[in-house]
């Protein structure tokens, strides 16, 4: 059997590499939390990767595995080069957001 200690005062044992972990106390959020905190940036970055990479996007959000996802990029990039009059510089797009913003506060 194998432990290893997870935080200062909590640990978990496996039976075996392929067992469920069983731990010895309940963690919390919260310790979970500090541990990722005292973590070096970079391997907090992947850490919270590994998380969001978990989670199923928002309705309305596109992402990389949506089917969809190339094809609107496709027909986007399309209709910018057929019709360049319609595109609007960022910072016009950025006003007009911000703008949009405050009126719904």
């Amino acid at each position: 059997m194998y432990r290893a200690s997870l935080f200062a005062n909590r640990s978990f044992s496996f039976a075996g590499p392929a067992a469920e972990p069983c731990y010895a106390a309940p963690v919390s959020r919260r310790d979970v939390l500090q541990a990722a905190l005292a973590l070096p940036p970079e391997e907090r970055a992947k850490l919270a990767g590994d998380i969001l990479a978990t989670l199923e996007p928002p309705p309305g959000v596109w992402c990389e595995d949506d089917p969809g996802f190339i094809e609107e990029l496709e027909r986007r990039a399309t209709e910018a080069n057929e019709h360049p009059e319609r595109l609007v510089p960022a910072e016009e797009a950025f006003a007009r957001i911000r703008a949009r913003l405050r009126t719904k506060r």
